[in-house]
């Protein structure tokens, strides 16, 4: 793939220089382009400025704006329904409830940022397909559009159709719609469709090689280079210039457009500066006196100024003015670092730094070049790359934008906030009316794709400005307003989602005048920033639903009278902590008439978690933190890791400590200790290899050390015998099985998380074995990451889990979820200032600040502008930030602690406007936590000790687990009723292997295993159109429908394209509204544990006289060809009756798509009354062995006769 990463990270073959803004000092205008750039523009002239957007009368209503006849902007405020009128918008396209008629559902695009959001976008559709296909469903909406346009509403077998058509929708990511525009980029795109993906962790560390490298070459080079790295440090200077190269990188743009300073500009403009300040100085009229003689040195010292001494008078001429008045204070700021304006001093720093800036920018350059021919050696792409190949594909290759945009039929997007601004050039590339040219030459403005015309009642983006959080990431919150004013120049329009289903009235009342000062115009001065978002009442204040609200006031302000009137940061933060806990157990118990799980502590970092978490402990409130330290700093994560280690390598002391204190083994302090001692004169060591071949004497180790340690020793040798045939994936479930790792982990205090890891770390293995890393550098990789600052967010939490617990998490992670009362403690914290040594805005281009021989730093007037500008963005993102932590409230907010003077631009600040409001529920009235309940008592009395002591080990006792309910997918319930061998190997343990003999492996093409080639005959049996089936264009359908869904590897089109011209095939398919293909289910049949089956049927055809149930099989028929699935089939027969609802008798098939007839083989029609008794039966029985641990195997001719890949494990 020669040219893949090209695409994704070339610059331009043309650029243009970017004018100086009016009224601006062009010290940019002047710089020279990147050797590699010219200056001709590729297609036209720069375009004419945009038109100003149509005037918001054209607002549409949202019951109008669902219905898409126009493209929208949907402003959508906290609470206010956005995903259910996504939703509804989805049901009116696909049904035709507007004017421009229905789309076909694989017509249907709708993005998001998540998969997990993505998923529940799907749920929600489908659930409300699945009550319209039941003939339910209010839907006052949709039917209100079909009576607006003189039409009813479509029957029950309309939505049932298209809720079957449903899985050809694109639902998904912006990274997953793109990789599969770049799979099925054309050919000639010079895009290859065979790259793979780096994760987040890879490509970071990447970068950083590179940019290392990068680095080093320019310090062996000599030059003035090497004096910066020298001042700066090698590591600052790395550090600085790897996030700026990725931030670059996530604009758009290339880094030769990035503006840095002209040095000669700068250097003039210095000479001019320093005869000015001689000219200020000998026209100054001091004060006789101290002023006269401060006013001679002066003078005498700025006579000896040149450029190249100025660093060194300037010293003399700060102390000659310092600390003088009027008329010497405007020599003094004129040479002052910090003083008012553009001096002389800040003109001097800035030509000392332009030359490093403008090679920073060639670097930055190089940098880009050796990322793009290190993705080109590797095949690969990471996500920002994704982006980048996507939107440089589409605008550079008409042939692929015209294939893209004929996907579509209507494209939304949920959470545009959160985009930035390669996103938006996608779709509006994927939203224009016609293909046509599109300049690079203007990339850094982005101006020519903004203003391409768009098809009509095509695109919907949804979301609100004010949420916007997530600008560490690459979001532009400036990008939903540029979107925004583009639909309106294209005729569409913009609504407002403005009725709060969630927080109560007062609440609301509270929030909206509250915000509209905190967030108001005057919030941000005299010229708000496009990224510094101004709350509009008439757009963004909230109306109520809900009628009532809850007793006592909405917002609660604590107090503490024990505060003492001088403290520190430290002592004021562990008082709001003790207010916080003692407020919350007022509120539970019975102030605020909640449960536990009804409250969440919202943190705008975790810093200071520990303190707040101890204050809960004291008092004995039961709470779960969804922590935020790492994936790699998880205590479970580096437990695995450690014992990885261990097993290849026995000797190593540090893993086997982690691995005897881990629940693994369980070893407490004192038995570790006796472990270490002394023997036989020797120091004080632990000798790893005695203590796993036990050679140590266990005398003095208490019993339960004893039992550990044995069966520590008989798992590692079996473990350690084996760790050269297994996986890392099939390795990690071994160790978690063989020592029960997830028990234990369930029964920690943060179980939930734990587990979510464990999960995580297992995907991770298995990506990492597929590169064909081996087990010692995997765990040696794990234990170096969790050294590291924490940028691995740790494995997703189900979040409803504990009903007493309250909840402890960054604002961050409660996005898009509310509790009844949400607690914002720590509310001294102020925006985060940047204090790198490179700084970039996309604004104002690129900075050096440099640390002088003194104490202060040395910053150009560039670098004061780009640090203020991003202080700005800091701020305007911290008030959004407080938008989002307050609106999660249902019933009531409270704040923590405020000291008399609370710092400036922090919450503790801002939160003031909401008590300084006239509002209907009530006057101030503060929370006084002093004299609140005490914390609880938590010594134990000696004569209980014994007591307590057992209670504990009764809980740490192994009991059999109980389970309530299992839902198992049928295919694993039908492997276990095969081989509980094979069932554990390949749905526990995670052993992926083909199940064939190795003779009709070699048959296959390379890389492609019968399972992949299943799921692609699937894919193309689903989405064939019947209406194609017996006619001479079916050969032509899937051909398009292959190269679409990116199969064009998997040689299965003769095989779907010969099932579909059998009579059989011929038959149902002229009868499309009584077919129905991949048909999910979850079959409930009670028992004990009660049993869920998950499933989906490839085929049911109805017939008024019967049902016939029929699946898909890549396998060959054998001599009992049903036998083998009966367990399987019988299933889908249970599924059918139920979701058909008759008592139409019903036939299971099975067509063997290896076979050369291709016709389906059937039973007899089923008794259903016979069937569920044995899935119960298979289901305790796997209940059993999931309990025991017991997985056995089948004879060697049973494993011959299933086909089984395992085979070589079971009977070597």
């Amino acid at each position: 793939m020669p040219d893949l990463a090209a695409q994704a990270a070339r610059g331009h073959a043309v650029k243009k220089k970017r004018p100086a803004t009016e009224g601006q000092l062009d010290l940019f205008g002047a710089a020279t382009p990147a050797p590699s750039a010219e200056v001709v523009p590729l297609f036209a002239p720069r375009p004419e400025p945009l038109p100003e957007p149509e005037p918001s009368s054209g607002d549409l209503p949202i019951e109008v704006a669902v219905r898409l006849e126009r493209n929208v902007a949907v402003l959508a405020g906290a609470g206010a329904g956005k995903t259910y009128n996504l939703v509804t918008m989805c049901l009116h396209l696909l049904s035709g409830a507007r004017t421009r008629g229905a789309i076909e559902a694989k017509q249907l695009g709708l993005l998001t940022f998540t998969e997990k959001a993505a998923d529940e976008m799907r749920s929600r559709l489908r659930q409300r397909l699945d009550v319209l296909a039941d003939g339910g469903g209010d839907e006052r909406e949709l039917r209100a559009s079909f009576e607006a346009m003189g039409q009813e509403m479509p029957d029950a077998k309309k939505w049932r159709a298209l809720r079957d058509e449903l899985g050809s929708a694109t639902i998904g990511t912006f990274h997953s719609l793109c990789v599969q525009l770049l799979r099925r980029a054309p050919p000639g795109s010079q895009v290859s469709p065979n790259f793979e993906l780096l994760d987040e962790r890879e490509a970071s560390a990447l970068l950083r090689d590179l940019v290392e490298r990068a680095v080093l070459k320019r310090v062996e080079a000599g030059g003035a280079f090497r004096d910066l790295v020298a001042d700066m440090g090698f590591e600052r200077l790395v550090q600085g210039i790897g996030p700026v190269a990725a931030r670059i990188r996530e604009e758009g743009v290339d880094p030769a457009l990035v503006r840095v300073p002209d040095p000669a500009a700068l250097r003039t403009q210095f000479d001019a500066a320093l005869s000015a300040l001689k000219m200020q100085a000998r026209t100054t009229m001091p004060r006789p006196g101290k002023q006269q003689e401060a006013l001679r040195a002066f003078q005498n010292a700025l006579a000896r100024v040149t450029f190249e001494n100025f660093e060194t008078v300037l010293t003399e001429l700060r102390v000659a003015v310092w600390g003088q008045r009027q008329p010497l204070d405007a020599l003094r700021d004129a040479v002052s670092p910090t003083g008012p304006g553009q001096n002389i001093s800040q003109l001097y720093t800035a030509c000392l730094l332009a030359p490093h800036e403008a090679e920073l920018r060639e670097l930055l350059v190089e940098i880009t070049k050796a990322h793009e021919e290190a993705l080109n050696s590797r095949g690969v792409l990471d996500f920002t790359g994704l982006l980048v190949a996507t939107r440089n594909l589409l605008r550079d290759d008409l042939e692929a934008r015209r294939a893209a945009q004929k996907r579509f039929g209507a494209l939304l997007v949920d959470e545009f906030q959160d985009t930035n601004r390669l996103q938006l050039e996608i779709v509006l590339l994927l939203a224009e009316d016609g293909a046509v040219e599109v300049s690079t030459a203007f990339e850094d403005r982005h101006e020519e794709i903004v203003a391409l015309p768009q098809k009509r009642g095509f695109l919907a983006v949804v979301g609100d400005r004010k949420q916007s959080i997530y600008e560490f990431r690459g979001a532009d919150v400036s990008v939903f307003e540029v979107m925004a004013q583009a639909i309106e120049r294209n005729g569409g329009a913009r609504a407002y989602l403005q009725h709060s289903r969630r927080s109560t009235p007062a609440l609301l009342e509270r929030f909206n005048a509250g915000f509209a000062h905190v967030m108001g115009a005057n919030a941000y001065g005299s010229s708000p920033a496009d990224f510094e978002v101004v709350y509009q009442p008439e757009h963004d204040d909230l109306q109520a639903v809900r009628e009532t609200s809850a007793e006592g006031a909405a917002i609660v302000e604590l107090t503490d009278a024990t505060l003492p009137a001088k403290y520190d940061v430290m002592q004021f933060r562990e008082h709001d902590a003790e207010a916080v806990a003692r407020a919350i157990v007022h509120g539970l118990g019975g102030a605020w008439k909640v449960t536990g799980g009804q409250v969440a502590l919202l943190f705008q970092r975790f810093t200071q978690l520990e303190v707040y978490r101890q204050a809960l402990v004291r008092h004995g409130v039961r709470h779960r933190v969804v922590r935020g330290r790492g994936f790699y700093g998880a205590q479970e994560v580096i437990d695995l890791a450690s014992f990885l280690t261990l097993l290849k390598d026995a000797d190593d002391a540090l893993a086997l400590s982690v691995v005897l204190r881990s629940p693994l083994v369980g070893l407490n302090d004192t038995d570790w200790v006796w472990l270490a001692r002394p023997r036989n004169g020797d120091r004080w060591r632990l000798d790893a290899r005695s203590v796993l071949t036990g050679v140590l004497d266990e005398e003095g180790l208490s019993s339960g050390a004893v039992a550990a340690l044995r069966r520590l020793r008989e798992r590692f040798a079996e473990l350690r015998a084996g760790v050269d045939r297994l996986g890392l994936r099939a390795l990690l479930r071994v160790v978690i099985d063989a020592f029960d790792y997830r028990v234990s982990l369930a029964a920690s205090p943060f179980g939930e998380q734990a587990l979510a890891n464990l999960d995580k770390l297992l995907l991770l293995a298995t990506s990492r074995e597929r590169q064909g890393v081996g087990v010692a550098a995997f765990a040696r990789e794990l234990l170096d990451l969790a050294d590291e600052a924490p940028r691995e967010a740790e494995g997703e939490v189900v979040d409803e889990l504990d009903l007493e617990a309250v909840t402890l998490c960054t604002v961050h992670q409660a996005k898009g979820l509310e509790w009844p009362v949400v607690v914002l403690p720590d509310l001294l914290p102020t925006p985060r200032a940047d204090t790198s040594a490179v700084r970039f805005d996309r604004a104002f281009g690129l900075a050096i600040v440099r640390p002088s021989r003194g104490d202060e730093e040395l910053k150009s007037f560039s670098a004061t502008t780009i640090t203020g500008q991003l202080n700005r963005r800091a701020r305007a993102e911290h008030l959004r930030l407080l938008y989002v932590a307050m609106t999660r409230a249902r019933d009531r907010v409270v704040l923590g602690l405020r000291p008399a003077r609370p710092p400036q631009k922090s919450w503790a600040s801002d939160v003031e406007a909401f008590f300084e409001l006239r509002v209907s529920d009530g006057v101030r009235a503060p929370l006084e936590t002093s004299t609140l309940t005490s914390a609880r008592v938590t010594t134990i009395a000696p004569e209980l000790r014994s007591d307590v002591r057992q209670l504990i080990e009764n809980v740490r006792a192994p009991r059999p687990l109980t389970t309530r309910e299992l839902l198992v997918p049928v295919t694993q319930l039908q492997d276990f009723v095969s081989c509980p061998r094979l069932f554990h190997l390949a749905h526990q343990v995670g052993l992926v292997e083909p199940r064939l003999p190795v003779s009709e492996l070699e048959a296959l093409p390379e890389g492609r295993s019968t399972r992949e080639k299943g799921t692609a005959a699937h894919r193309l049996l689903e989405l064939t159109p019947l209406e194609a089936v017996g006619t001479p264009r079916l050969r032509s359908e899937l051909e398009a429908i292959r190269h679409a869904e990116g199969l064009d590897g998997y040689d299965v089109l003769e095989l779907v394209e010969t099932f579909w011209n059998t009579p059989f095939a011929r038959e149902f398919a002229a009868s499309p509204l009584r077919v129905h293909r991949e048909l999910p289910f979850a079959l409930r049949l009670g028992g004990a544990p009660d049993l869920v089956l998950r499933g989906q049927i490839d085929l049911v055809v109805e017939r008024d006289d019967e049902l016939l149930v029929i699946d898909y099989k890549t396998s060959l028929k054998q001599e009992d060809p049903l036998l083998p699935h009966r367990l399987q089939l019988h299933c889908y027969a249970l599924a059918a009756a139920r979701f058909f609802g008759d008592n139409r008798p019903i036939r299971v098939g099975v067509v063997f798509l290896r076979d050369a007839s291709l016709a389906p083989v059937f039973s007899d029609p089923v008794d259903l009354r016979a069937l569920a008794r044995p899935l119960l039966l298979a289901t305790s029985q796997l209940a059993e062995a999931q309990r025991d641990v017991r997985w056995p195997g089948r004879p060697r001719d049973v494993c011959v006769s299933l086909g089984c890949g395992h085979i070589g494990r079971c009977h070597p």
